[in-house]
């Protein structure tokens, strides 16, 4: 016996229920400058370190207030970035700092100032050297220029690449080349070009030949250019970007998230891995949205979960670490949460004789994955870990198609339609008690769930076509299996092709043992069927068998669909596709509120597939958002003024420019947007202010 009932318009719901149910703390220290560290450790930020260094580390190292921490920080900084972390030496300590010594000795002069600080510093300082380096001191009407060529094994960066410098005069240092910022005016020296592009392009053509003149217009090999024409791409642009803030960038950050994680694990004590099982389910929101949802679930009652959390106070303080990356091993992010209650002495009680499960979700778009779930007991330090491969699959060409089953509790499911916590499902929420597998004592009913999805939503055209349910379960070792059988009509379908339907199934007949429940799917009048499976233990009722489980709290505070669309921003991107990535990045920070943390992501993808009427619209609404930094708010700004409103794009950089520290590409941008203008005026002291830095 089915019951069919709707929660709103847009979402159908089917519940065979029987009528049951009517992080670190904060410092208060204030922040110290640099130039107010002793000098040894003044000269490791500012010169040895400046490069490789993410502004969140070194805001934590301006915190510290003794020599002791200090040098506790800078064991720790190159001890994360060992890539054998077990052997006595450093690697990557020992090349930095021979990149360091060469780009001093190469690079510096005594009128200019250590290599280090020069461009073709910072560049072999972070990259290393080039694969390949060639010279151009001779063109004629061309300024002297120097080629490096890398190929990265980083997916921040392009395959393959060039570095172009170029000197603005004889006794000036080189200087990293801009195909948009500078353009092929800068290098030619001759009058006869008069600042127009398209002849800079012919005098260096002539000069130099093709293969240098395509490199003026994109330091990217495969890019496409039109000598013909001056139509440089952003791309390049983009690119520099990534190697000057390549410390911050949250690939770079996301590998040290898992080192420093898994450098806390190794001082936790790591237990083994049969004393828990990581189970997984995959469910779809509106608007095809995948989210994974999963148990990290106890084998057996542990009572040690439970203790003492304060005075006179019993609970449990646990934290949850979750690290997705793709097949490839791609970092996609990585979610850590306090599990932290306070429990009453009844409930103290009860938890320590049941079984246990920490509860999390995942958004994700369609593709395969890895997960790292661990779980510490912050009350005597022991570490459960899990790892899973896991697909989403794809919502279109699927035909028919179950989710996994779900077993839950007899806590009656409550309507949540914001869908923020673990197993929320089409607006309601449920007390899971396994995923594919689940234990209930002698005499209690299976309660299971799980989602169907068709390629096709409901409409009016499924009016009067039923999808009929088969729960078919017995003993595994007789095969003695029985049925029951439900309908329901295909309306009950949402406009996204997902339809969530459960049944309660008596066990009152069953003796202790293993069992198996099939259900089958199947559309009336047609041949589209699905199936799932779960395996399910009856214990005697005197056993222990209830589970309890935990999620974090904080979730509830979240509002509209921007922080899950983001990560699905993030995984789409992990996967390589961009254009998905920036359509889940666009809907974040769309979001009611707006997630504006997706702004720089956002705007880097939309520059590289230069949609620069979509830039200018972002520009529009998000022209003050703190969320722009220094370089994201330069990538805004051009891609604004290849869309040909350059009014916008100086307002942009001017409105940044009032409130966050000034950078030489900020100035020089805006510099060039004031000499598009007919400014030259204010353009030449905008590039004076730039030289300074």
């Amino acid at each position: 016996m089915g019951l069919l009932y709707r929660l709103k318009p847009s979402v159908a719901v089917v519940l065979c229920l029987l009528g049951l149910w009517g992080t670190s703390p904060h410092r208060a220290n204030a922040k110290v400058s640099a130039r107010d560290l002793p000098p040894q450790y003044r000269h490791w930020l500012n010169e040895e370190v400046t490069y490789i260094i993410s502004t969140d580390e070194k805001k934590e190292f301006l915190l510290l207030k003794s020599d002791d921490e200090r040098d506790h920080f800078i064991q720790n900084f190159w001890n994360l970035r060992n890539p054998d972390p077990h052997s006595d030496s450093n690697s990557y300590r020992e090349e930095h700092y021979r990149r360091l010594a060469y780009a001093n000795q190469m690079f510096g002069h005594p009128m200019l100032g250590d290599g280090w600080q020069t461009d073709q510093g910072q560049i072999y300082i972070t990259l290393g050297a080039p694969k390949q380096k060639a010279d151009y001191q001779t063109g004629q009407n061309v300024k002297p220029m120097q080629i490096w060529f890398y190929q990265s094994d980083t997916p921040v960066l392009p395959s393959f690449f060039y570095i172009l410098f170029y000197k603005r005069s004889p006794t000036d240092e080189y200087t990293i080349y801009s195909p948009y910022q500078d353009g092929p005016v800068r290098l030619v020296t001759t009058l006869e070009n008069m600042n127009d592009q398209k002849k800079s392009i012919e005098i260096i053509r002539k000069s130099m030949g093709d293969e240098i003149a395509r490199t003026t217009l994109s330091l990217i090999p495969n890019e496409p250019v039109n000598l013909a024409e001056y139509s440089p791409s952003l791309a390049s642009d983009v690119m520099l970007s990534n190697i000057r803030g390549l410390a911050d960038n949250p690939i770079t950050l996301e590998k040290m998230n898992e080192r420093r994680m898994n450098e806390q694990v190794t001082t936790r004590l790591l237990v083994g891995a049969e004393q828990t099982e990581l189970q997984t389910a995959v469910f779809r929101g509106q608007d095809h949205r995948s989210t994974v949802h999963y148990l990290l679930r106890f084998r057996e009652p542990e009572a040690t979960l439970i203790g003492a959390v304060g005075k006179d106070q019993t609970g449990y303080r646990l934290m949850l670490e979750t690290t997705v990356v793709t097949a490839a091993g791609k970092p996609v992010y990585r979610d850590q949460s306090g599990l932290n209650e306070v429990l009453s002495a009844e409930q103290a009680e009860g938890a320590r004789h049941q079984f246990f499960a920490a509860a999390g979700r995942l958004p994700l778009v369609p593709g395969k994955y890895k997960l790292l779930v661990t779980l510490t007991n912050q009350l005597n330090h022991a570490a459960y870990r899990q790892q899973q491969d896991i697909a989403v699959p794809e919502p279109s060409g699927i035909g028919l198609e179950l989710s996994s089953l779900v077993a839950f509790s007899s806590t009656p499911p409550v309507s949540d339609e914001e869908g923020h916590l673990p197993f929320d499902v089409s607006g309601i929420r449920f007390d899971p008690i396994g995923i594919g597998s689940a234990t209930i004592r002698q005499g209690e009913p299976l309660r299971i769930f799980t989602q169907v999805w068709s390629d096709l939503p409901g409409n009016g055209a499924r009016a009067g076509r039923k999808l009929n349910f088969r729960y078919s379960y017995g003993s595994l070792s007789s095969g003695n299996m029985e049925t029951e059988v439900d309908a329901v009509d295909e309306e009950a379908f949402d406009t996204s092709g997902s339809l969530l339907t459960g049944k309660k199934l008596a066990t009152d007949h069953l003796l202790p043992g293993n069992y198996r429940l099939v259900v089958s799917a199947v559309e009336e009048g047609g041949d589209r069927h699905a199936y799932a499976s779960l395996n399910f233990q009856v214990q005697p009722a005197n056993m222990p068998v209830g589970l309890w489980t935990a999620h974090d709290p904080g979730l509830v505070r979240l509002a509209g669909y921007g922080q899950d669309d983001y990560k699905r921003g993030l995984s789409a991107a992990a996967l390589g596709n961009s254009a998905e990535a920036a359509k889940w990045f666009g809907l974040a920070v769309n979001a009611a509120p707006p997630y504006e943390q997706g702004l720089p992501r956002l705007v880097g993808l939309l520059s590289q597939q230069q949609k620069y009427a979509e830039l200018a619209q972002l520009g529009q609404r998000f022209a003050k958002s703190r969320m722009l930094d220094e370089k994201t708010v330069v990538l805004l700004a051009r891609g604004i003024a290849q869309s040909g409103d350059i009014h916008l794009a100086t307002e942009v950089l001017e409105g940044a420019l009032s409130w966050q520290a000034p950078t030489a590409d900020m100035y020089s941008t805006l510099a060039g947007f004031y000499r598009a203008s007919g400014d030259n005026a204010h353009a030449t002291q905008l590039e004076q202010r730039a030289k300074t830095f």
